[in-house]
C-alpha cells in the first residue's frame, strides 16, 4: 500500500470509525501473557482479516497505550505563532479560556529558497543532518515535559492544562510536538519555507522515547527516528523485566529503570505500575505496538549494543515484531533497525549513515518509501520465545 494512501485513509477513517469498528472496553484485566500480545488482535478476540479492519484495531491500539500506560492526548488547543525576523525561532502561543503558555523552537533552514523537510529533534537531536537539504527543528521537550526524578506534574503542559493532569510527560512532549506540525501548517510554506508533507522526528536516549511516541501518536509525522531509546522506547518491556543489567554503566541505574522507578515514573501515567500490578505479564500490549501505530509510515531505530543498561537486545526483538505489522500493509521495508557498537552513547557513527541517508531520501525528499532493505544487527533475535502469533491475509 502506498504511504500516501495509508495516511489519507487513516485522515478519513478518524471521522466515520464510530460507524464501523466494534466496540471496545478497555478495562482492567488480569490475563498474564509472558509472550509479546498479538497486535492482530481485537480485545473481543476476533483477528484483523482487512486493511479496513486494522484500521479499526489501530484506534484500538491507540486508546489501549493511552489508557494504560500513556496517559489521554487533550484535543488539540489554540495556537498561533510568530517568526522572529531572522526567521530562526519560532514563539508559539497555546491559549484556552484564561490559560495561556508560550515556547519557542530554532529553526536551522538549508541554504536555498525552500521549502524545506523538515527533522524537529527532541534535545537537539544527535543525527547529522548538515548538508542534507533537510531543516532542523530544535525543540526543548523538556521545557513542555520534565523527565527527571520527582519532576511528575512539571512543565508548561502542566502549567496549562493542571499538575495533576493524568498524562505522563512523553504524551506531553508529543503534545508540544503536535503544537509545532500545527503551527507551521497554519503559517505556510511560503512564511516558514518548511514542507509540512514532509516532517519527520527524532531524538536520542530518553529524547528518543518521545520521539517514537510522538511519531506514534501524529500521523502527519512521516519519518520517526528513536536513537538509542532502548528501555522505555523500543524494547520489549516483557524481555527487559526478564533479565538483569550486569554490563557496563549498569552501576549508575539507581534501580531498575521501570515505571515504578523514580528515574522513569514521570514518562507515564501516574497509575500505570498499579494498572499492571507492576508485572509485565500483565500489560496487554508492549513496545512493538509502538510501531504498530506507525506503519507503514518511515521509522529507523537506531541502537548501540555497547549501552548494556539500555538493552538494545530487547530493542531488536519489540522492533523485530513491531515490523511484522509493516510486513502485513505490504510496506516492510518502511521500517529500518541498526544495531552497532564502538562509540560513545548518543554519538552517531558513521556506518550507520548510508541507512541514514536512504530513510531521509524515502522519506523526507520523496513520497517512495524504502526500496532497499536496512536491517543491521548483532543478535539472533528468538522470535518462538516471544511471539507465537503470525502475519494475516490483509486484503
Amino acid at each position: 500500500m502506498k504511504l500516501s494512501s495509508f495516511l489519507l485513509a487513516v485522515q478519513t477513517f478518524t471521522v466515520t470509525s464510530a460507524r464501523f469498528c466494534p466496540p471496545w472496553k478497555l478495562g482492567n484485566t488480569t490475563i498474564s501473557n509472558n509472550k509479546l500480545p498479538d497486535p492482530f488482535t481485537f480485545l473481543h478476540g476476533e483477528r484483523v482479516s482487512a486493511w479496513l479492519e486494522w484500521l479499526c484495531r489501530r484506534d484500538e491500539i491507540l486508546a489501549l497505550l493511552q489508557q494504560w500506560q500513556f496517559g489521554p492526548i487533550p484535543d488539540p488547543p489554540w495556537v498561533n505563532a510568530s517568526l522572529s525576523t531572522d526567521n530562526k525561532t519560532m514563539m508559539i502561543d497555546v491559549t484556552a479560556d484564561n490559560r495561556k503558555i508560550s515556547y519557542s523552537v530554532e529553526l536551522k533552514l538549508p541554504a536555498g529558497k525552500g521549502p524545506f523537510p523538515a527533522m524537529i529533534s527532541l534535545g537537539g537531536g544527535n543525527i547529522p543532518l548538515n548538508d542534507t537539504g533537510v531543516a532542523t527543528i530544535i525543540y526543548n521537550n523538556e521545557e513542555i515535559a520534565g523527565l527527571d526524578a520527582n519532576s511528575r506534574g512539571k512543565g508548561k503542559y502542566y502549567d496549562f492544562y493542571g499538575k495533576d493532569d493524568p498524562t505522563g510527560a512523553l504524551v506531553a512532549q508529543a503534545w508540544g510536538v503536535s503544537n509545532i506540525i500545527n503551527v507551521l501548517q497554519d503559517l505556510g510554506p511560503n512564511i516558514t519555507k518548511i514542507d509540512t508533507d514532509h516532517i519527520g522526528v527524532t531524538g536520542c536516549s530518553r529524547n528518543g522515547r518521545g520521539a517514537l511516541v510522538a511519531g506514534a501518536f501524529d500521523n502527519r509525522i512521516v519519518l520517526t527516528i528513536p536513537q538509542e531509546a532502548g528501555v522505555g522506547g523500543p524494547a520489549c518491556w516483557r524481555q527487559w523485566e526478564a533479565r538483569s543489567c550486569t554490563g557496563s554503566g549498569c552501576s549508575d541505574i539507581p534501580g531498575k529503570p521501570g515505571p515504578w522507578d523514580e528515574a522513569m515514573n514521570p514518562y507515564y501515567r501516574k497509575e500505570f505500575p498499579d494498572n499492571i500490578k507492576r508485572d509485565f505479564k500483565y500489560l496487554p500490549f508492549d513496545q512493538h505496538y509502538l510501531a504498530a501505530l506507525i506503519a507503514p509510515r518511515g521509522l529507523l531505530v537506531l541502537e548501540n549494543d555497547n549501552v548494556d543498561w539500555d538493552y538494545p537486545v530487547a530493542s531488536a526483538t519489540c522492533s523485530t515484531a513491531g515490523r511484522m505489522v509493516y510486513e502485513a500493509l505490504g510496506a516492510k521495508k518502511n521500517m529500518g533497525f541498526s544495531m552497532t557498537g564502538g562509540h560513545g552513547h548518543c554519538t552517531f557513527p558513521s556506518k550507520e549513515a548510508p541507512g541514514l541517508k536512504q530513510f531521509l531520501e524515502g522519506f523526507l525528499k520523496s513520497d517512495v518509501g524504502m526500496t532497499e532493505d536496512v536491517w543491521i544487527s548483532k543478535v539472533d533475535v528468538d522470535m518462538p520465545r516471544w511471539v507465537d502469533w503470525s502475519i494475516p491475509p490483509m486484503p
